[in-house]
């Protein structure tokens, strides 16, 4: 939501790009999102509140 990679964020978080690929697609799946076009409908939606909240 803050625009970082995945490498970005596994270097954050001390863990490998591939596992943060892997969390974030088990969250999409939780959520029941299988579809690229439905993350980014996600990811802008949440994107929008914050702003709004700012």
């Amino acid at each position: 939501m803050q625009g970082c990679s995945n490498k970005e964020i596994a270097g954050q978080l001390n863990i490998s790009p591939r596992t943060v690929k892997q969390h974030l697609r088990t969250l999409f799946l939780r959520a029941g999102i299988r579809e690229g076009r439905k993350r980014v409908k996600l990811a802008i939606a949440m994107f929008t509140k914050e702003e709004a909240q700012s």
